[in-house]
């Protein structure tokens, strides 16, 4: 007598964890920034209450699409494209307008842009070569 095992589909498990990287990634960061709000504002010359918005709005973003993201039954590889087109279009973009000048900061806020750059670069990444295999 043979016995057959069924595994679950889990080709989809790459895409899956490549978005979920990027919103729980981003929710951290949102934390961190609001936690800290004070102390950066004072580092990067910013008003106190943007960096709370900012560091308020990132999180519940990251959970609205989380939530709206569960809801589907798969994630396709169209779905990821679009995250990996979206941040790699925002990680060049604001590398280039800071290269550029077309932002006007220095300093310190200089280089937490160039931060956020970098991470959007990381995560486009990551999502293209999950695409890439999915």
């Amino acid at each position: 007598m043979t016995t057959q095992t069924i595994s679950p589909n889990r080709s989809g498990d790459h895409l899956r964890r490549s978005i979920l990287v990027d919103l729980i990634s981003w929710s951290v960061v949102g934390g961190a920034v609001a936690l800290a709000s004070g102390l950066l504002a004072g580092l990067l010359g910013v008003p106190t209450g943007w960096l709370l918005a900012i560091g308020v709005a990132l999180p519940l973003m990251a959970l609205a699409s989380l939530w709206l993201l569960e809801r589907r039954a798969d994630y396709s590889r169209t779905l990821v494209g679009w995250f990996a087109v979206l941040n790699l279009d925002c990680g060049v973009l604001l590398w280039l307008a800071l290269l550029a000048g077309w932002i006007p900061v220095e300093g310190p806020l200089w280089w937490a842009l160039g931060a956020v750059a970098d991470l959007c670069l990381i995560f486009g990444i990551i999502q293209f070569l999950a695409w890439r295999k999915g």
